[in-house]
């Protein structure tokens, strides 16, 4: 039987009320998308770590010298390890560390964002005074372009 079975919190007592009965870690198999594209990392890393419907996700992405070609189509991120739960409110979004991508004009950081009934990030380019837009997949340097970020977000 797994009733009772997971994770408790606290010393003094086993009760169902701090019982973590939903706890997990792992990869996932994380990949930039644009049609037309196709990409070549260093680096291409996702870790998670899941405590009942709540999942925490480390991306790392690097891309390689080699084997890129880029359109000017819209970049995002495929593969989230579970579906994200269908309610606009519970959307996250996360500031990214970028290093040789070619922000547009009036653009001053990348956001990864997750929205509802999805397994798919968005990157969207953001500045001050500026509507958010989305980031073409020939913004990244084919050399070294690398995107990292630390989200969370509800699963369905």
């Amino acid at each position: 039987s797994t009733a009772d079975k997971g994770v408790h919190l606290g010393v003094t007592s086993a009760t169902a009320s701090n019982l973590i009965g939903d706890y997990e870690e792992g990869t996932a198999t994380l990949s930039f998308s644009s049609s037309g594209s196709t990409f070549q990392y260093s680096y291409q890393s996702g870790f998670y770590t899941k405590i009942g419907r709540n999942v925490t996700l480390v991306v790392n992405f690097q891309l390689d010298g080699g084997g890129n070609s880029f359109s000017g189509n819209t970049v995002t991120i495929t593969g989230l390890p579970f579906t994200s739960l269908n309610n606009a409110a519970h959307q996250a979004v996360a500031a990214c560390r970028i290093r040789n991508v070619n922000l547009g004009s009036g653009f001053t950081y990348l956001m990864a964002t997750v929205g509802s009934n999805t397994t798919t990030i968005g990157l969207s380019q953001c500045g001050d005074n500026v509507a958010t837009g989305t980031i073409g997949a020939n913004q990244l340097s084919s050399s070294s372009g690398q995107v990292m970020f630390q989200l969370s977000y509800v699963a369905a």
